[in-house]
Parts: C-alpha cells; sequence; structure tokens
C-alpha cells in the first residue's frame, strides 16, 4: 500500500465529515452577522476585502480544520501551488457567491470539500459540504455512501435525508443553471444556444450552490465554462453521489482542479447538454 492509500486509509471520514460540518457552520455564523448588518443598513464594503465577512469566515474555517486536522493543509481560493504535491488537503469557499452577498441575495453558501491524490495520479473528492446559511440548507457527500441534505422549510419544517437528481429526459422541460456570464458574445455563445435550447437558465454566482440543486433533482443541469476549477469539487460530488453525471465540457473525465469547465446533469441530458453547448 502507497503514502496516499496509507494516509486515505487512516483517515475516519465520518469524523472528517464532523469536522466539516463545524467549520462550515462557524464560517456561516460570521456571514449571518454580516449578512444582517446589510440587510438592516449598517454594513457596506466589498465581501471579500481583507477585513471583510468572508476573511472571517475563512478564519473561522481554517480554525476548526486545523485544530482537527493539524497535518493537512487547507487551500482556500486556490488548490496546491507549484512545486508542491500533497497526499491530502481541504479545499476551502469561507464565502461562495461574494457577489451575490455583496447585492443583498441569500444565493451564497460556505462550501469544504477534502481532496487525495488517487492511484493514477490525479486528484479526487472524498468528501464535500455545502452551507447556504441565509436559506438554511445544508448538503453533503462521502464518496461511495450517497448525497444527503438537511433542509429548513418556512410553513413545512425539516426535510432530512437522501437526495437524488431528476429524471426529466427531455431538454426542452429542463432547468439548467450556469455560472455568471462572461463578457462579450463570443464567451456567451455557449450560454446563448442553452438558453435557447431548455426550459430555464439561471445565473448564480455560487457554484457550489447551484450543484447542490441540481443534486437535489431542482435543476437538470449545471455548466461553467471556465473559473475557479477547485472550488467545485465539493458539488461535484454531491451530483456524482446523487445519480448524477459529471464531466469536463468536451465530455472528458472530470477532476477536482483540472482546467476545461465543469458540465454536471441528471445524467440523461448529458450528451445532449454536449452537443448543445458544443454547437453540435
Amino acid at each position: 500500500m502507497g503514502h496516499t492509500e496509507s494516509a486515505v486509509a487512516a483517515l475516519d471520514l465520518d469524523d472528517c465529515l464532523i469536522t466539516a460540518f463545524n467549520a462550515a457552520r462557524l464560517g456561516s455564523s460570521r456571514l449571518l452577522d454580516a449578512y444582517a448588518d446589510q440587510v438592516k443598513g449598517r454594513w457596506e464594503g466589498p465581501a471579500a476585502s481583507a477585513d471583510g465577512p468572508g476573511r472571517d469566515s475563512e478564519r473561522a474555517v481554517r480554525a476548526i480544520l486545523y485544530e482537527s486536522f493539524p497535518d493537512h493543509r487547507v487551500y482556500v481560493g486556490e488548490g496546491p501551488l507549484p512545486g508542491e504535491d500533497p497526499d491530502i488537503f481541504w479545499r476551502a469557499d469561507p464565502l461562495d457567491g461574494a457577489w451575490s452577498f455583496g447585492h443583498g441575495s441569500p444565493f451564497f453558501s460556505v462550501s469544504l470539500s477534502l481532496v487525495h491524490k488517487g492511484a493514477s495520479g490525479s486528484y479526487e473528492t472524498l468528501l464535500g459540504v455545502v452551507l447556504a446559511p441565509v436559506l438554511m440548507e445544508l448538503f453533503w457527500a462521502v464518496a461511495g455512501g450517497g448525497a444527503f441534505q438537511w433542509r429548513q422549510v418556512p410553513g413545512i419544517g425539516l426535510c432530512e435525508g437522501p437526495i437524488s437528481v431528476s429524471d426529466c429526459g427531455r431538454v426542452e422541460d429542463a432547468a439548467v443553471r450556469t455560472g455568471l456570464m462572461p463578457p462579450g458574445p463570443r464567451g456567451r455563445a455557449p450560454h446563448v444556444r442553452v438558453q435557447k435550447a431548455v426550459k430555464a437558465l439561471a445565473a448564480e454566482e455560487s457554484c457550489s450552490l447551484a450543484l447542490a440543486y441540481v443534486a437535489g433533482g431542482r435543476a437538470e443541469g449545471f455548466f461553467r465554462t471556465s473559473g475557479d476549477p477547485w472550488g467545485l469539487a465539493a458539488g461535484a460530488i454531491l451530483v456524482s453521489e446523487a445519480g448524477g453525471r459529471v464531466s469536463a465540457m468536451d465530455g472528458g473525465g472530470y477532476r477536482p482542479g483540472a482546467d476545461g469547465g465543469i458540465l454536471a446533469t441528471n445524467g440523461l441530458l448529458h450528451g445532449k447538454l454536449e452537443e448543445i453547448l458544443a454547437g453540435r
């Protein structure tokens, strides 16, 4: 057994998951404090500034992760740097959706993923957690264990349990989500093609939460042509464990940190959306 396999075998993923819950909740509490001030008109400023709520959330997340796993690296806003090759590390986004937060939208989240180097030498995700504090929604998945949600619905109560992708098989009936659209007609061309083909296309900044909605059957697909590839790991494992399919934009295999964008679907519409995005 190699060094990487030994490191993974020594992990208790249940403990890792509990730690991720605690880190996401503490980070979210920092965001909620600032969000409440913003809604009441008492706070102004960029969400990701050096002294903003994104930094407060980051410090809280790092503190929890390092306390439980002092030997693990924690990356925020990036993955391993050139020359670094960790066997296991955490990738955190302490404010996924800073633009949304800054505009008073509740569509932002804290996302965490635990990543390891697989037998092939490429990185694979062991678990993912996505928490949307204002919406009171928590999603999580562990590799091979399925995907789950905890959701507090006003007027209904607590909804908790396993989630699965939708069974929609007609692209014209599909709801698809994407990241904020790139500038210029060429960058937006794939988005225009999808918008013409599906029932609804929504652009959101919190890609982790958009992917969680695909996993939970509230959208049939999500795509992003470029951007931070590490920030998608938590959402991608949710879709895979919920029975969906995740690939690069060209149909190749998806791996955390790899360039090439992402396409995540309920599986039934994957091939058709690939063709539409490629202009075929």
